[in-house]
């Protein structure tokens, strides 16, 4: 637990001053990090009081080195309900303790310190404030994800409303009973919300730089910010790497997190060494080749979603592997371990358990320690 929230910690620091050059990069420099040209304008925003990315997950791999960082979730992380409530549960039912006892808490309290600062963006009193946590409206998933989010914002009565039921115009976003928003808490991706149509109120412009506009306007305020999508992207990982092995912008300390915990990414193929094909913007073990030393070819996701989307190159790391039982009798399974990050401080931890390509197919482990341990 400590090893993985130091980590974390480290890691957050990081890529919290990463967000500084991100913010400051030309359209040239996003286009070769592969973000879509509809992005450009609103993808360096940032929001005054908030936390770049208020809400995130770090996935480890654990080594006989200690743990080594795959990605970075920034954007719109899942596994929230599982890390934060059912593993409480679980542990209950187990007779173990919580690894996460009082992560909900620090969870609740990270969001509503990050809605506070965008009233205040916005200019809205606590009292006329109206929160809105959004996601696409078909899985049922994702809307149980956003009404969890709900719950930890009761004190703002925060409401769920589907991206779909949402309405636009120049003075801005409304839900669907006609109000203003004042804060947006997204549940889904920002390339989502950047192709989500609304339904257009009165005269309103095109829509293609609308939504920035009210933010930048001070007449909505997104969690996560704009900026969260980009330090999702992996290419940030190629460029911090890129950074650490030039000895640009970081200092000691930093390198010494970057070294200990992130493995080798490149925007090119390694010269030697087996290693990881990742699309930039993928999700969900899609669109993920393995690579033996020799060139070859060793797995490939089932689905190809992200094909052609540029991609980065990331040392090969084989994940620790158990034999666990599951509901179809014991397999031998890969695990990845995540810590999640709330407001820059390391929070819940979670493990999946699946193929060498973690997919949206893993389960999900329950974590519980052992009294006699501590």
């Amino acid at each position: 637990m400590d090893a993985l929230r130091d980590a974390t910690s480290g890691l957050a620091a990081v890529y919290k001053k990463t967000a500084t050059v991100l913010k400051v990069l030309s359209d040239h420099a996003l286009a070769e990090l592969g973000v879509p040209r509809y992005l450009w304008k609103s993808i360096r925003r940032s929001l005054p009081g908030i936390h770049d990315c208020v809400l995130g997950r770090f996935d480890f791999a654990r080594t006989v080195n200690g743990y080594k960082m795959l990605e970075f979730n920034s954007d719109a992380p899942g596994l929230m309900v599982e890390a934060f409530s059912v593993n409480s549960a679980a542990c209950r039912d187990a007779g173990n303790l919580d690894p996460n006892e009082g992560c909900e808490a620090g969870l609740c309290q990270g969001l509503s310190y990050a809605v506070c600062a965008g009233l205040e963006y916005v200019r809205q009193s606590k009292s006329k404030a109206n929160v809105v946590v959004t996601c696409g409206g078909i899985f049922k998933k994702n809307v149980a994800e956003a009404s969890y989010l709900c719950a930890k914002l009761q004190p703002f009565s925060a409401q769920f409303a589907p991206l779909e039921k949402l309405s636009i115009d120049s003075q801005g976003l409304y839900d669907p009973a006609g109000k203003r928003i004042d804060v947006l808490v997204r549940h889904c991706n920002l390339k989502v919300i950047e192709n989500t149509r609304f339904t257009q109120r009165r005269e309103a412009p095109q829509q293609d730089c609308l939504l920035r506009d009210l933010v930048e306007s001070r007449r909505l305020a997104l969690i996560n910010p704009p900026v969260a999508f980009l330090l999702e992207n992996k290419a940030v990982q190629a460029a911090i790497w890129n950074f650490f092995e030039t000895g640009l912008y970081f200092d000691e300390s930093e390198r010494r997190v970057i070294a200990t915990y992130m493995l080798p990414t490149y925007m090119d193929p390694p010269g030697e060494g087996a290693y990881v094909i990742k699309p930039v913007h993928g999700a969900e073990g899609d669109s993920i080749t393995l690579v033996e030393n020799a060139g070859k070819t060793i797995r490939r996701s089932a689905n190809s979603t992200y094909s052609d989307t540029p991609v980065v190159y990331q040392k090969y790391l084989e994940l620790p592997h158990e034999e666990l039982m599951t509901e179809y009798g014991p397999r031998r399974l890969h695990l990845v371990i995540s810590c999640f990050v709330v407001g820059g401080a390391p929070s819940a931890i979670c493990m999946r358990a699946g193929e060498p390509i973690t997919d949206e197919m893993a389960w999900v482990v329950p974590l519980g320690l052992d009294d006699a341990y501590l």
